[in-house]
Order: structure tokens, then sequence, then C-alpha cells
């Protein structure tokens, strides 16, 4: 439920408790198929050239545990003044939780999390 994933820190809105700068996420509902748009800037210790991937979380119980698959191969890469924009379109129908995770080097993930529900 949109309250759940939520509670788990996917919320309508881009959430950047673990990113290090700003995300818009241009819609929080669309029709299966449409594109959706996050985009936003990074700062250190994200830098120019990283790798972001977009991923769907898929829970396993109802205490909030899971597990991320990548959504295809949809990525984009920081550009060089520290912005990012990602087009992607899901297919399937449904309200889930997803993550747009920097591929740095550090142990620490870092991630933009936010639900999204196709119609």
């Amino acid at each position: 439920s949109s309250k759940k994933l939520a509670n788990a820190g996917f919320t309508k809105t881009a959430n950047t408790v673990g990113w290090p700068g700003t995300a818009t996420l241009s819609t929080s509902k669309a029709k299966a198929g449409t594109p959706v748009t996050i985009s936003g800037t990074t700062k250190s210790p994200i830098t120019p050239g990283t790798v972001l991937t977009l991923n769907r979380f898929t829970p396993t119980d109802k205490k909030g545990s899971g597990s991320f698959t990548p959504v295809g191969n949809t990525s984009t890469i920081v550009a060089a003044d520290g912005t990012f924009s990602l087009t992607f379109e899901i297919n399937e129908k449904g309200r889930y939780g997803y993550d747009l995770l920097a591929q740095t080097n550090g142990d620490e993930a870092l991630i933009v999390e936010f639900q999204l529900k196709t119609t």
C-alpha cells in the first residue's frame, strides 16, 4: 500500500534523506508505458560521470523487508555540472517503491527513494 511504502522511505515525492543533493519526480502516478522523469543535482561524494541506476523494491514481508531488482537497463550518468536526469517508462501496472542508486566507491549506498503507481 501507499502508506506501507511511505513508512519504508518510498514517498510520493523524491526522498533525498540518503542523497547528497536534490531530486524531483515528475509524477507519482502514470499510465503504464508513459514517460516519468527524475532529475536533480548531486555533490560529493557523487562525482560527474557517476552511473545512476533505477531499481524496483519488492517486499518480502509486511515489516518492510525486501529486495531490489534493476529496472531493465535504466541508467543515466551525472553530468559535468553535477546534474542528472533520467526519463523512464514502467510497463507493469501497480504501486511499487523505486530507488535511484549512485554507483560510488564508498561503502554507503547513496539513493533517492520514491513510489510510483502505474495504471
